[in-house]
């Protein structure tokens, strides 16, 4: 009794121990309990005979039931004769319940047909890609194989079931309506034959309707089924054949893929005006990919996107200025700059000044864009090399704290960034300003009236 409790001990302490200690029922049902994985350490050639075979039986239950590839380390050529079917069968549907991949260490010798289909239908429902390990395949099988995992078309052996039109349809509408790329593993060669024209209609019709770019894999092509495919994607548009089309389905093709996405347009290959205006509508960057860039076209990507001014190959100071009212920063990508253009563009966004060309302008014209960017955004005047007293003086009275960013600072600026922010006193360089006693005076009691002194 006290080594029965000393051995318990033990494998309390650590699983493994159970290859030290006597491997009876209990001490090998608590190490199980424990780990699954002291399966591994069981003599089974030693305990089968020691034990009833509803011992054996529990303890490869609670070995594999929340482990099932654990089925690997019971010597079931051991146990074979030890258990019954009915024995064996539970313990094969705990382990393959679990994870269908145990399916591999199944032993079918001495099951009945019944048992064995109802094994690989755990199996497969609980992973498809278990197909792949059965060799005895039924269209059951088969079926909640696919449904599970629709990738496991390619595990079915069509040469060797004999499956009808309809189930052999089925299976492979099965399939790619999960996933429409299924199509890549029907084994057209041998299945071709074995469907007809409106079956295989249906199964393409099935498969772009999940995934347009399953068109790819599709050789015998509808009008339809371009149709229902680029519905789904516009991508699918590089994969239609454009030989089955006439040139008004073509248009209509390209033209409902284009208001869905501007970016199609690089797919499409004969391409016209309305489909090009169409595209870059939706989307202005589309503008890269159209071949005759008409102004009217220009101007509707950059309306949409002023960056698109980027690819306009002949910008005129029209497009230039409809891509800089959309967006200022677009001054970015404008080749020849004028003061309109750059006005435009820093109303917009005043950080676009960063963007002028100051060797295309006189001071005067740098100046008046400066005093424009600055009424935008007045903290673009950091970045301004040659301040003018009226360009910090037009930034502080906006905001106060630009004070800081002020390279010659007056009292005149000083007390304008006060009155507009008191908190700006803070950024006064004392040492360089020189202020009057009256304006001290006034500054004094603006602190002490927003307690800042």
């Amino acid at each position: 009794m006290k080594l029965e409790k000393y051995n318990l001990l033990k494998i309390r302490e650590d699983y493994q121990n159970l290859i030290y200690v006597d491997q009876n029922f209990n001490n090998c049902m608590e190490a199980i309990k424990i780990n699954e994985e002291s399966l591994k350490f069981i003599k089974w050639k030693r305990i089968k005979n020691r034990m009833t075979s509803e011992e054996l039986e529990k303890l490869c239950i609670e070995g594999v039931k929340y482990q099932g590839l654990n089925l690997e380390f019971i010597d079931l050529k051991q146990l074979i004769d030890k258990l019954s079917n009915k024995q064996l069968y539970n313990i094969y549907t705990n382990a393959v319940k679990e994870n269908g991949l145990a399916l591999k260490y199944v032993i079918l010798e001495g099951l009945t047909e019944i048992q064995i289909k109802n094994i690989f239908l755990i199996a497969v429902r609980q992973n498809g890609d278990v197909l792949q390990y059965i060799k005895n395949q039924s269209y059951e099988i088969c079926i909640e194989s696919v449904k599970k995992y629709s990738w496991a078309i390619q595990y079915v052996n069509w040469d060797e079931i004999n499956l009808t039109k309809e189930q052999i349809c089925n299976l492979c509408i099965e399939a790619v309506k999960k996933h429409g790329g299924s199509l890549i593993y029907l084994k057209w060669s041998r299945l071709k034959d074995k469907l007809s024209k409106k079956q295989l209609y249906e199964i393409f019709l099935e498969a772009v309707r999940e995934d347009g770019l399953a068109l790819k894999h599709i050789k015998e092509q509808t009008p339809a089924i371009c149709k229902e495919a680029v519905k789904q994607t516009g991508y699918a548009l590089q994969y239609v054949n454009w030989d089955i089309l006439s040139k008004e389905q073509i248009y209509n093709l390209c033209i409902e893929s284009v208001k869905r996405d501007g970016y199609i347009l690089g797919y499409v290959k004969e391409q016209t005006p309305e489909i090009c205006l169409e595209a870059v509508k939706q989307n202005g960057y589309a503008l890269r990919y159209v071949n005759n860039q008409l102004d009217e076209i220009c101007l509707e990507a950059v309306r949409q996107n002023g960056l698109a001014i980027e690819f306009v190959s002949e910008q005129t100071d029209e497009i230039c200025l409809e891509a800089v009212r959309q967006n200022g920063l677009s001054l970015r990508y404008i080749k020849v700059q004028t003061e309109e253009i750059c006005i435009e563009a820093v109303k917009r966004n005043g950080y676009a000044l960063r963007f002028v060309k100051l060797d295309e302008f006189s001071k005067e014209q740098f100046d008046e864009i400066c005093i424009e960017a600055i009424h935008k955004s007045p903290c673009i005047l950091q970045y301004i090399e040659n301040q003018t007293e009226e360009m910090c003086l037009e930034a502080v009275r906006r905001d106060g704290k630009v004070l800081k960013d002020v390279e010659n600072q007056t009292e005149k600026v000083c007390l304008e960034a006060i009155n507009e922010n008191p908190l700006s006193f803070y950024s006064i360089r004392l040492k360089e300003v020189k202020f009057s006693k009256k304006n001290l005076f006034k500054i004094y009691i603006k602190l002490i009236k927003y307690k800042l002194f």
